[in-house]
């Protein structure tokens, strides 16, 4: 038998090619423990109270001591509020009608309030937006002329500080404008704007898929995508892009594109087989100071926080460590202030408070 080195030879740089490609995932998917530990905030979770929301799939937003929770599979909408001695009060709560006339929803899958306490749900089949004053009496329904699909979940419409609305949706004709925003007191379109950066036509499909949450805070709109990426809206028009992966490098945590429709409760999921980082999303402070990246860590039983400036750096770092912190139980968090936090429990359709007890 004649040995072939050529062949030998390719069959060893394939193998160590393999092996290479394992080490790199296997470290990139897990935390790097000591940086963690030297450069985050360890907090402690403090039980205080809980409300049943009777949701199987809520939609949250927050404005001021409120808390609005929208049910866009069992038609409802309560709105909480939170007291000084961080005690859960229902103010009120309706079903929302099935129908196309006023005020009736084929499909409420976004929600947000403005700076008057009125609440705005949005009909992402009939492209459409109903408005119900502070006290979720019906007030008005208007459509809004664009093209394209107004993402579905937490974070895909807010308000500015002059209450307009901002949608974030997918523009299947432009996707380099996705974004715009209306002012529906008079009834126009103030401005569309996007990320200005073209889509590969060959991942149109998976980007129309997934459309990344966003929030309105002080002047800036703050926006993550699925590839995944940050971007700043200035009020100049200046759109800042911010590279996630290279900020959180240093922990070896690298969130990962997800693939075609891997979305669920409007958080973007990573790649299957992709051990440690699991979810992330952006989060706001209840009273609209911050804005959070937040990394859901399931395996380890861990969220992490980052809090972001208006350049898109990490200010402050916090690790919350729980055994209840699972994909089975809390899939979703939101902050209250700095002193608590509230999570939903999957399980009991609850939403739990904690207080925050930060360590040294």
């Amino acid at each position: 038998m004649v040995f072939d080195m050529k062949r030998y030879s390719c069959y060893a740089k394939r193998c160590l090619g393999y092996l290479l490609i394992l080490l790199f995932f296997g470290c990139a998917a897990h935390f790097d423990e000591s940086a963690i530990d030297k450069d985050f905030k360890a907090v402690k979770l403090e039980f205080l109270n809980e409300v049943d929301i009777h949701m199987q799939n809520p939609i949250f937003y927050s404005q001021g001591d409120c808390i609005y929770s929208l049910d866009s599979k069992g038609f409802s909408l309560s709105k909480f509020q939170v007291t000084d001695s961080l005690d859960w009060e229902v103010a009120k709560s309706i079903q929302l009608p099935e129908g196309k006339g006023p005020g009736e929803f084929i499909s409420p899958g976004s929600i947000c309030a403005d700076q008057l306490n009125r609440v705005i749900v949005v009909d992402n089949n009939l492209s459409r937006v109903t408005l119900f004053d502070k006290d979720l009496n019906f007030d008005d329904t208007f459509y809004i002329n664009y093209e394209g699909t107004i993402g579905t979940g937490d974070g895909m419409v807010d308000c500015t500080e002059d209450n307009n609305l901002i949608l974030s949706y997918v523009h299947y004709a432009k996707p380099d404008k996705d974004m715009l925003v209306y002012d529906y007191d008079n009834g126009e379109i103030v401005k569309k704007m996007g990320r200005d950066v073209l889509v590969d036509p060959d991942k149109l499909a998976s980007y129309l898929s997934v459309v990344g949450n966003f929030y309105y805070v002080d002047g800036n709109i703050f926006r993550m995508t699925f590839e995944p990426g940050l971007y700043i809206y200035k009020s100049s028009g200046k759109v800042i892009p911010i590279e996630i992966n290279h900020h959180l490098k240093r922990y070896n945590i690298r969130l990962v594109k997800p693939g075609i429709s891997a979305v669920k409760d409007n958080v973007v999921k990573s790649v299957k087989g992709q051990k440690g980082v699991q979810e992330y999303a952006l989060i706001r402070y209840l009273n609209g100071e911050g804005v959070f990246l937040v990394i859901a860590d399931y395996d380890d039983h861990r969220f992490l926080f980052f809090k972001l400036d208006k350049k898109g750096n990490f200010s402050e770092k916090y690790v919350i460590r729980n055994e209840l912190i699972s994909e089975e139980q809390y899939s979703k968090v939101f902050w209250y202030d700095e002193s608590a936090i509230a999570l939903y429990d999957r399980n009991s359709t609850k939403i739990k408070l904690y207080r925050l007890i930060f360590g040294d």
